[in-house]
C-alpha cells in the first residue's frame, strides 16, 4: 500500500509505505503532526526515513519524526557535503531549519537495497536536479523525488543543478522502464512512465 500525504509549505509528497506494524516514508517535507498523527492511525509504530535529496521540502519534518519515532534515515552518500549547507539545501531560505545529525543517517549509493519483510526499494542514482539525487525503485512503481514530474521535469536553476544530467537520468534510468510503470513524483500528482512518454512536453525529444 502506498499512501501519499501533501505537506509543508511547498505542498511535497511525503509517502508512506506500510508493512505490518512499520513503514518506510520517502520524503518528509514538513508538517511533522500530519505525519505522526496518519503513522499512529495506520498503526504504524517503527518507521525509516529514505530521502531522495536534500533540499528542505523534502526532509523538514525528519527532525521531529526521528525525535517521536527514533528512525533511521537513508540517504545518497553523494548529498553528504550539501546536506549541512544551508545555501544548497535550501534551509538558508526557510528558517534556518538544521539538518538531522549524521549519527542518524545511514548512507547509500546507486543499485543498494532497502529491505523490508514484504519488499524491496532499490536505489537508482538520478543526478541533475542535484547532484545526489535518486530513485527508488519498488516493483512496478518508481518514486522519482524532483526528478519527473506528471507533464513536467525538475528544476535544474537551484545550487547544483545540472540540465544535461537531469534529462540523461530521465532519458537512461526511467524511459526504459515498462509503460505500465506508476510514477510517484516529489510533487503533483501521480502517472505512469507510459503516459510521459506520450504526453510531457520536456521528453519529446529525448
Amino acid at each position: 500500500m502506498v499512501l501519499k500525504l501533501t505537506v509543508g509549505e511547498f505542498q511535497s509528497n511525503c509517502y508512506i509505505l506500510k508493512f505490518r506494524e512499520s513503514a518506510i516514508l520517502i520524503d518528509a517535507g514538513g508538517d511533522g503532526h500530519l505525519i505522526e498523527e496518519t503513522l499512529k492511525k495506520e498503526k504504524v509504530e517503527k518507521i525509516k526515513v529514505v530521502l531522495t535529496h536534500t533540499h528542505i521540502d523534502h526532509w523538514q519534518a525528519v527532525p521531529y519524526l526521528i525525535k517521536k519515532f527514533n528512525t533511521q534515515v537513508f540517504l545518497s552518500l553523494k548529498e553528504k557535503e550539501l546536506a549541512l549547507n544551508p545555501e544548497f539545501n535550501l534551509s538558508a531560505f526557510y528558517g534556518n531549519v538544521k539538518f538531522p545529525d549524521f549519527r542518524d543517517v545511514i548512507w547509500f549509493k546507486d543499485g543498494d537495497e532497502i529491505r523490508t519483510e514484504t519488499f524491496t526499494l532499490r536505489v537508482v542514482e538520478s543526478p541533475g536536479h542535484t547532484p545526489g539525487s535518486v530513485l527508488f525503485l519498488k516493483d512496478k512503481e518508481i518514486f522519482t523525488g524532483d526528478t519527473l514530474f506528471k507533464g513536467s521535469v525538475g528544476r535544474c536553476d537551484l545550487p547544483g543543478g545540472n540540465e544535461k544530467l537531469l534529462f540523461k537520468s530521465i532519458r537512461e534510468k526511467i524511459l526504459p522502464l515498462p509503460p505500465q510503470t506508476k510514477v510517484y513524483p516529489g510533487h503533483g500528482p501521480d502517472t505512469t512512465v507510459g503516459e510521459e512518454k506520450r504526453k510531457n512536453p520536456f521528453l519529446s525529444n529525448l
